[in-house]
């Protein structure tokens, strides 16, 4: 009788993991495993110092688990490195291979590896631009069969199987790059504008190779560079407008892809460290049209609280409505905004 009970009770523990996705990260971290979904928020919150969380549980975080289909290149620097790094590496890119991240800061580190984009400064203009095009010309180098490439910064939160999802259904082998087009016209050839970057952007492995045309990182950073002159004479440069003009003379589709929140939501504007995401985040994050991809300006301690939303349960999820302006109302309240905000600073 108590050989049975004993199996019962590893079976129901068995179950409950299986059913918890949070469970085998907690647990990794933890040690312990509960199905209140708050293991990965107390982890953000610990007293433990971010610098030995970074030596010691970021190799953890980071081994080999499951190769993607998109190398996620995301933009960073130093003063990040112990801070939105490590909360990116034990929350939405905990489970990916390390063939499948490329991080690209300004200062070289080996746990995890952060590849230095030497050669640029680090002011958010001519210094990113510089950055964006060291960190293309390494993932042209590095996306092996990875069919895409997704460039984001280290304040992104990504939910990668959505983004999967999404991007299983288009051909790699075109030239095509996906984000959120329409910020800053008139630039460009075709005075259309280019992605608003903030939300991340996504290139097939042909339109990459396509783009990338340079032997070495610097080369093309250097082209790049040459390019803000072409596109923005006299102007202040913006790294995502400057890349997408040079992807349309490379002959590279540029279209929508939605569920990209490059903005802050609305009634958003305080950080929620203790869980306590607005109901637009919530409706955001479990909606279904669009299925989330990213969401922008999140900080470390949101990194916690959005992946632990993520993990509701499928009743939690039904009961929760979209709230406020639809996803299209949005994006064109962000292209506004971000079209003025470039124009002060011209």
């Amino acid at each position: 009788m108590l050989t049975a009970l004993v199996f019962v009770l590893l079976i129901e523990s068995s179950l409950l993991t299986a059913h918890d996705p949070g469970c085998a990260v907690a647990t990794e971290f933890k040690g312990t495993c509960s199905n209140q979904h708050v293991s990965l928020l107390q982890i953000g919150q610990s007293g433990e110092s971010v610098s030995s969380s970074r030596s010691n549980s970021l190799d953890v975080a980071m081994k080999p688990r499951s190769r993607s289909s998109i190398l996620y290149v995301i933009r960073t620097w130093h003063k990040n490195y112990d801070t939105r790094v490590p909360s990116i590496m034990k929350t939405w890119a905990s489970t990916l291979d390390r063939s499948s991240l490329l991080l690209v800061g300004d200062v070289d580190l080996q746990n995890p590896i952060v590849h230095a984009a030497t050669g640029c400064s680090s002011d958010h203009h001519v210094g990113l631009t510089c950055k964006t095009g060291h960190s293309l010309a390494l993932a042209a180098d590095m996306i092996g069969n990875h069919p895409w490439a997704f460039l984001i910064d280290d304040d992104v939160y990504v939910n990668t199987s959505h983004l999967e999802n999404v991007l299983k259904k288009e051909d790699p082998s075109k030239l095509v790059a996906f984000g959120i087009p329409g910020c800053g016209t008139p630039h460009c050839d075709d005075h259309e504008g280019g992605f608003c970057g903030g939300g991340g952007y996504a290139l097939s492995r042909a339109a990459l190779k396509a783009l990338v045309d340079k032997p070495t990182a610097r080369e093309f950073h250097n082209e790049l560079l040459d390019m803000t002159k072409v596109f923005y004479p006299g102007e202040t440069p913006w790294d995502d407008i400057t890349t997408t003009c040079l992807m349309k003379r490379r002959g590279i589709e540029i279209k929508k892809m939605d569920g990209l929140y490059g903005w802050r939501l609305p009634d958003s504007s305080q950080a929620a460290p203790d869980g306590n995401l607005s109901p637009n985040y919530k409706g955001a994050i479990h909606s279904l049209n669009p299925a989330p991809l990213t969401f922008h300006y999140v900080t470390p301690e949101e990194m916690y609280t959005i992946h632990s939303q993520f993990m509701k349960s499928e009743r939690e999820k039904l009961s929760l409505l979209s709230i406020g302006a639809s996803y299209a109302e949005q994006v064109k309240q962000h292209i506004h905004q971000e079209h003025l905000r470039r124009r002060a600073a011209a």
